[in-house]
């Protein structure tokens, strides 16, 4: 039901023409700056699972949940093997509500990103005791740039690391550094090759996406980003969500924990453990520049790269306050501990009912369109006619109408067509020879033309808030003369 399809059905739509009709692009689609390992991973579990209408949805919470575990595992690599910081870690992501909701739920080639730049870090730093596996980090940074340009965001932190400590300097009088950042460089080769043979087509387009990405970044509109930034990455690792816990978007609860933030990873980099401090300095220094709206829980995609690191410093210093501090109590340390982990989690796990609650009841969500797809069950085979219109009508949260329907009904096993059924000047158009069909209309005070020899037989009008405009769904029958075209 939550939350409402987007414009993710454009990306299905490519991992369909893979799957079915050996397409093989260079990118991902209409946002040639993504890399197309997205949209070909789907299309191999389209080709294993079948076509669903849900599967691409499943797909990425299968990602989600990786990337869970993966948090699991940096959080020990970063404390030298403190398994606990690495389950607080790991289990502050698992009940964010920006992770629960987006990041799992909504099948973006960029909800991959921070499971990917997770798995690249972990490897990382045990290329410091294992440096070959600079070569099997640079494929897996490689990967995370396909799935999304905010990869990059980590890439300055990780070179200030490269050069500030000493064992990492110590590694660039060997092979493997180099090795590494040849092999990312062949993570990204589509979309190196795809902008080599389109004189930069990526940029052209990221350039068009001008509430996402700041086309002409300077210092000054740096600065003035830089609000939004900070209370979107606060109200991220706060748990506030859309119009719930209003309390946590005030500024002194965010302010509280961006100090608790600075003072974490500052601790971490004083210890000898630089890596967090200064990829999350990078990364919030890329995001101000290059960034341009952070006013809207979507937004919330960009910053789960640096995340991860941020969950693993404030972790680490929950155990460091309490479990190290209180050492001469350790169970009374571990209650103390466990109570205020439980009450978090319990709290974040609110927001999230709350939210959805929410969504339900202001019409955010996929209700209608799911009871079409219970309707054009009744005759499984049966083909359903879009009309064309309905690719003019914006959802409120990304993509049109007529993309989502198309994805429910033809992964539910519809052979789906477009018609321009609507209108003044609308001529008739022939149908296949198949008895029933669907035709899906607008509502409006227009006329529609039914193809000759059929008749509405049962009709239905559903209205779906979040997506604009009311529709028609109506179930077409073959009549028993044939005449001239219905209005």
């Amino acid at each position: 039901m939550v939350p409402m399809f987007t414009d993710e059905s454009v990306e299905v739509g490519w991992a369909v023409d893979i799957a079915l009709h050996g397409a093989r692009p260079l990118v991902s689609g209409h946002d040639t700056y993504n890399g197309p390992l997205y949209i070909y991973a789907l299309a191999a579990a389209f080709r294993i699972f079948g076509l669903h209408p849900y599967l691409p949805r499943v797909f990425v919470l299968v990602t989600g949940s990786l990337t869970v575990v993966a948090v699991f595992f940096l959080g020990r690599e970063l404390t030298r093997g403190r398994t606990l910081v690495g389950f607080l870690a790991a289990g502050a992501l698992a009940t964010n509500p920006h992770h629960a909701f987006f990041i799992s739920h909504v099948a973006w080639s960029n909800n991959t990103t921070a499971l990917l730049t997770t798995l690249a870090l972990i490897l990382y730093l045990r290329s410091e005791e294992r440096p070959p596996m600079l070569v099997a980090f640079g494929v897996l940074y490689g990967f995370a740039l396909q799935s999304h340009p905010s990869a990059l965001a980590l890439a300055p932190g990780l070179l200030a690391h490269t050069l500030i400590d000493p064992r990492r300097r110590a590694q660039l009088k060997t092979p493997w550094p180099y090795l590494g950042l040849v092999a990312a460089l062949v993570g990204y080769l589509p979309v190196i090759y795809y902008n080599w043979i389109t004189h930069l087509g990526s940029l052209r387009v990221a350039r068009r996406r001008w509430y996402a990405f700041e086309i002409d970044p300077s210092a000054a509109k740096a600065y003035g980003t830089t609000e939004g930034m900070v209370s979107m990455l606060g109200r991220i690792v706060l748990g506030s969500f859309g119009p719930t816990n209003q309390a946590l978007d005030r500024w002194p609860a965010i302010f509280l924990i961006w100090n608790l933030g600075v003072f974490a990873l500052a601790r971490m980099a004083r210890a000898g453990r630089s890596l967090p401090f200064l990829v999350v300095t990078g990364a919030l220094a890329f995001y101000a520049y290059f960034g341009r709206y952070y006013e809207n829980p979507w937004s919330a995609r960009i910053f789960m790269p640096a995340i991860p690191l941020i969950f693993v410093a404030l972790s680490d210093l929950a155990v460091f306050g309490v479990l190290d501090r209180f050492s001469a109590e350790p169970i009374a340390a571990r209650a103390i501990l466990a109570v205020c982990v439980v009450y978090l989690a319990t709290a974040q796990l609110r927001t999230l009912r709350d939210y959805y609650h929410w969504a339900i009841a202001t019409g955010l969500h996929n209700g209608a369109l799911i009871e079409m797809q219970e309707r054009a069950r009744e005759h499984p085979t049966a083909p359903v006619y879009l009309d064309g219109h309905l690719y003019d009508v914006n959802e409120r949260l990304g993509g049109t109408l007529g993309q989502s329907l198309w994805m429910l009904l033809f992964l539910d096993g519809h052979p789906v067509q477009v018609r321009q059924a609507l209108g003044k000047g609308a001529s008739p158009w022939s149908i296949d020879d198949r008895s029933p069909a669907y035709l899906v209309t607008l509502v409006v005070p227009r006329r529609f033309v039914i193809p000759p020899g059929y008749h509405l037989e049962t009709s239905g009008e559903f209205v779906c808030r979040g997506c604009v405009a009311p529709v028609r769904f109506a179930m077409l029958a073959r009549s028993q003369a044939q005449g001239r075209p219905s209005p």
